[in-house]
């Protein structure tokens, strides 16, 4: 397409000035690497593009069953009336959420931890995984670093973090460890988040409470993968560890 430019011939800027209400009208000053890159795919079956360590990629309509919450549910109520092994509801940490230790023997479950896999080409061999039960509004989860950021044999074998939210609609929250900028994202029934290893490492991240004017009483299942995402890009100058299982936001620098 060939348009000429009225307002510069030449189709070039050789001088750069500062507007009014402009920082800089240089482009490279965009070229850079964001805090976090937030993008959102349609694409339900197989993730299209190369990952990046700043993305949190949001997949609406992941799993488009709208009864799905319920049929999994139902499925560990009756595993557990069975009376299986470790598929009894347990506290998570401080008792804000509860958790399933043994939920493989799901076939539900199963099917989504391959169609997770299977969407960003995750290595089977490398996944670790959990089943998180939000019974009511009342529960959340802390802001928390996941352990790649800090553990360095994790991070050999983890580069992404998955979580697919079932049920009721919650806030997944990011705080920035150097600055505390907040970032909250909704994730309605069977949306899908992922983020990569700069954004464990530069954020915490946990499920915001919900105010007690806003609570209807409804649960959420929440399914976690841990493992390596084949088709990620390694950038220049990506964060280093954090040192001494230190967790707690804090200043550390940028480079390895």
């Amino acid at each position: 397409m060939d348009i000429k430019d009225p307002r510069n011939p030449n189709r070039r800027q050789d001088k750069y000035t500062q507007g009014r209400n402009a920082e800089s009208f240089d482009p490279r000053t965009t070229l850079v690497r964001p805090a976090m890159r937030v993008v959102v795919e349609e694409n339900t079956e197989k993730y299209p593009n190369p990952i990046k360590s700043d993305d949190v990629i949001i997949t609406p309509n992941f799993e488009s069953d709208p009864m799905l919450f319920e049929n999994l549910f139902n499925e560990m109520k009756q595993l557990q009336e069975n009376e299986e092994k470790d598929v009894d509801y347990t506290s998570w940490a401080c008792g804000t959420h509860l958790l399933i230790k043994n939920p493989e023997k799901s076939s539900t479950y199963q099917r989504i931890i391959k169609h997770i896999c299977d969407y960003y080409s995750i290595d089977m061999n490398t996944i670790a995984v959990r089943y998180n039960f939000y019974k009511d509004d009342m529960d959340w989860k802390p802001l928390h670093f996941d352990s790649a950021a800090f553990n360095k044999q994790r991070a050999k074998q983890q580069n992404i973090t998955v979580g697919l939210s079932l049920g009721r609609t919650r806030e997944l929250v990011f705080k920035h460890a150097n600055d505390s900028t907040l970032v909250y994202l909704p994730m309605k029934n069977g949306t899908l988040y992922s983020f990569g290893k700069a954004v464990n490492i530069n954020w915490m991240h946990g499920i915001n409470a919900i105010h007690k004017r806003e609570q209807t009483n409804e649960g959420r299942i929440s399914i976690i993968v841990w493992g390596w995402a084949k088709n990620t890009i390694q950038e220049p100058n990506e964060p280093r560890l954090l040192e001494n299982n230190d967790r707690r936001p804090h200043k550390h620098s940028n480079t390895k």
